[in-house]
């Protein structure tokens, strides 16, 4: 008994880890950009571009946040959502600073579920 207790423990306790997986979003244009999205909801994590976002993270159809990258986030050009991913269609949408920061422009990129590569 005190093993069929135990089997039991361990088999929750793994198939809750395999639905806390990972959700890895392989983004392009039609221009051939890329960029890369890893999401755990449960732990309200996302990785954008390498970048672990730090700041709040609007959950909804919608997933809204701001851009991690320091190199690529201007204050002055952008809000706190500046990132947004829509979950039914795919789309993402970011701005992207100019090289002399002066303008900002934004490529639509359409996300797919990807495996991960190791």
């Amino acid at each position: 008994m005190k093993k069929l207790s135990m089997i039991l423990v361990l088999g929750l306790l793994w198939s809750s880890a395999a639905l806390a997986s990972d959700v890895i979003l392989k983004c392009l244009t039609k221009d051939g950009l890329s960029a890369s999205i890893i999401i755990n909801e449960p732990s309200n994590k996302i990785i954008f571009n390498g970048y672990e976002v730090k700041t709040k993270i609007n959950w909804g159809t919608k997933v809204k946040f701001r851009h991690p990258d320091p190199n690529k986030f201007n204050a002055k050009l952008t809000n706190d959502d500046d990132v947004v991913l829509d979950r039914i269609t795919g789309k993402l949408s970011f701005p992207a600073s100019s090289s002399d920061f002066d303008h900002i422009f934004t490529k639509p990129y359409t996300c797919k579920k990807s495996k991960a590569l190791f």
